[in-house]
């Protein structure tokens, strides 16, 4: 009672005002990873801060529990990196192509980045930029190459994920090791506990065919989660050792970013060293979506329109390309060496995250992975009333090899500066008086391409303290997160309070409710309360101010009554489009009859949702852009 009283006292008050402002970083405080199945992993994570001396804790998590097994701590001087290799014992990957598993766990109690430099076998290598947790999101786009590829959930809360997968081809997506046919378009929703991961992947497949993309697939879950994907033991790598007739493999990989951090301009930065074979993945918020392309110095530009959500490739005609969008995009750069002529010249495919310019930073933290034949860049995006000579290298000037200037300044005011690097440049901090972009690469028998860091800011809102109606939308108790409890009597988030911010269930939720008990013939659309809230017995021989205390506790479950009537279906969820080599189509969702026929076999812990009505469907975009994280968070009385 006391509990569901505490819970209750914000909608008691008087309505107030909050100003709240979130910056989110790529540094922070606590990171959750998890890695695709390979053949023989070597992972490093090289860990750094901008602190003068941290301590760093790493485990292993136990999924559903806060003790996890502990594998070490170590020590992080500032502008001293910490290379920590993981055994393969130690690295969390899944066990099946289609499976729940554990996570990586690093924390610490000052702000630390991360960089992750994968390798399969000694040659094959992929780096990305490690998210923090309170930089998750609810949205994601899947972006892979075409062959091999995987996506990889993780989840610090428990939560329900959503994934629309588009494969293509649509027949060769394998579960538990047999080919399902799924169709081309198809939700299923994948229960998460809290420090677990989930994963989907081709990488050590050999029976089946490995030309395989899941680009364009849609994730979105409830509560926050991080997604890295990407493409392993890639075939496309043309350059051979000088003793060996075999051609290598490589990786391409990459932590996303959410929807919530997706931008309207971006510059395209690049490596002078790849070829012509560059292009441009695109990836939507919003139907009627339109792009302008900017080519060099090119008052006339190339438009390019999604009617629907999707995804769409673009080949580079040069590299000093300038992009502007109506509506939040995301950009991601594929780039593949065919040259091998020197070792410089030497790479296989990478992806990289193309950061927005409204996410440019004014500090950046970078290491080199532990190889020592890769040749390392740095494409800097510069405003066009700055010089490179001002952006500072560990406080002093850039140690350059060769430097390249390319002006893409006449639409977005900014100008490209691509750096090599001397090869015992291995780890920096770059800082400069204005905000800039920056990005790392390095080519070799295995190559990387990757963003060094962002940095996200909110803008300042007023928030009001109001009385909860059921989904509505609103941040009610002003903690950033918008309807984040079910009407259980239960603190689902662990903070203290009680369905707070009552959230109504969406369609696909309400699928699966009605399937587990056996209500086929109409979608329920009511959640009841697990239990009642009773009060305690009136006592006539009270004090007068201990029956006024009753009076109030019956207001309040009063108040209970009004709040936990049964929710209602939340609004349509928008159906997202798919892409299938660049052209968006509009995507097939598997009925319930094809489910009851065995057309769409899954895994026991894993559905269908069937064939929803459209207004059934709601995106979960609206909740990804207004969901702030609590962490994050500055308040401040307001007018």
């Amino acid at each position: 009672m006391i509990s569901a009283c505490i819970g209750l006292v914000l909608c008691l008050l008087p309505p107030g005002t909050f100003s709240i402002k979130v910056n989110v970083t790529a540094l922070g405080n606590e990171f959750l990873l998890a890695f695709p199945r390979l053949r023989d992993p070597n992972i490093y994570l090289l860990i750094y801060t901008l602190a003068e001396n941290i301590t760093v804790r790493i485990s292993l998590t136990n999924p559903g529990s806060s003790n996890h097994s502990w594998l070490g701590e170590f020590s992080v001087l500032k502008l001293k990196s910490v290379q920590y290799r993981l055994d393969k014992d130690q690295a969390p990957t899944p066990s099946k192509e289609y499976s729940h598993h554990k996570c990586l766990l690093l924390t610490s109690d000052q702000p630390f980045g991360v960089h992750v430099h994968m390798y399969d076998g000694s040659r094959s290598l992929s780096s990305f930029m490690a998210v923090p947790i309170r930089a998750f999101g609810r949205a994601y786009v899947v972006i892979t190459h075409k062959t091999r590829s995987f996506f990889t959930v993780v989840a610090e809360r428990k939560t329900k994920m959503y994934a629309s997968l588009v494969i293509n081809p649509s027949h060769d997506l394998v579960v538990e090791g047999a080919v399902r046919p799924v169709g081309a378009h198809n939700w299923r929703t994948v229960e998460l506990d809290s420090y677990q991961a989930f994963s989907l992947t081709k990488c050590f497949e050999n029976r089946f065919l490995t030309k395989i993309s899941l680009t364009g697939s849609i994730i979105e879950s409830n509560h926050p989660i991080g997604v890295i994907s990407g493409s392993c033991s890639l075939n496309d790598n043309e350059c051979r050792m000088p003793e060996m007739s075999v051609t290598y493999s490589d990786m391409a990989a990459e932590m996303l970013l959410p929807e919530k951090m997706l931008g309207l301009n971006f510059v395209i930065a690049f490596c002078r060293k790849t070829s012509s074979f560059d292009y441009i993945i695109i990836a939507t918020s919003q139907p009627d979506t339109l792009l302008l392309i900017y080519h060099n110095q090119s008052a006339d530009p190339n438009k390019l329109h999604f009617p629907t959500k999707g995804t769409q490739n673009v080949t580079l005609r040069v590299p000093e390309t300038y992009v502007t969008s109506t509506y939040p995009v995301a950009l991601y750069y594929y780039y593949v060496t065919t040259s091998c002529q020197g070792s410089g010249d030497k790479g296989g495919p990478s992806i990289m995250t193309l950061v927005p310019n409204e996410l440019f930073y004014n500090l950046y933290a970078w290491v080199n992975p532990p190889a020592v034949d890769v040749v390392n860049f740095i494409s800097l995006v510069l405003p066009v009333n700055t010089n490179v000579d001002n952006v500072r290298w560990n406080n002093g000037s850039i140690p350059y090899v060769n430097m390249t200037v390319n002006e893409v300044w006449v639409h977005s005011r900014y100008f490209l500066v691509t750096v090599e690097m001397w090869p015992d440049s291995g780890e920096a901090v770059l800082e400069a008086p204005f905000n800039f972009g920056c990005y790392f690469s390095g080519l070799g028998y295995g190559s990387f391409f990757q963003a060094a860091g962002f940095i996200y800011n909110d803008e300042k809102f007023e928030c009001y303290v109001s009385v909860n109606d059921p989904d509505d939308g609103r941040d009610n108790d002003c903690d950033g997160l918008v309807d984040e409890e079910y009407v259980n009597l239960l603190d689902d988030d662990g903070d203290g309070l009680i369905d707070e911010d009552t959230y109504q269930i969406s369609a696909l939720d309400k699928a699966d409710k009605d399937r587990q008990n056996d209500s086929s013939a109409q979608l329920k659309t009511t959640r009841e309360p697990s239990d009642k809230m009773k009060l305690p017995p009136e006592n006539s021989s009270f004090l007068t101010w201990t029956v006024l205390l009753l009076i109030l506790i019956s207001a309040v479950s009063g108040i209970l009554e009004i709040l936990f009537i049964s929710p209602k279906a939340l609004s349509a969820r928008d159906e997202p489009g798919l892409v299938v080599t660049g052209e968006v189509v509009t995507g097939v969702v598997v009925t319930e009859k094809q489910m009851n026929n065995g057309e769409n076999d899954l895994p026991a812990d894993t559905e269908a949702t069937g064939d929803l009505p459209s207004q059934e469907r709601t995106s979960v975009l609206r909740l990804s852009l207004e969901s702030i994280f609590r962490n994050s968070f500055t308040s401040d009385s307001g007018v």
